[in-house]
């Protein structure tokens, strides 16, 4: 996949993860292998600032 691809995707699944934050991770652990470094950095950014708010 191209660039914007891989940022679109991290996109979606950073959206999602505002109200299903569980299954966004779910979702990264089981397809990491077949996502980019990328889409998984745009995709956990609002679950990284969650679970730092909380601690």
């Amino acid at each position: 996949m191209n660039f914007l691809s891989n940022k679109a995707i991290g996109w979606a699944l950073r959206q999602y993860s505002k109200t299903n934050p569980r299954w966004v991770e779910s979702f990264i652990k089981q397809h990491h292998v077949a996502l980019s470094s990328l889409t998984i950095k745009e995709a956990s950014r609002y679950l990284t600032k969650k679970k730092t708010c909380e601690q």
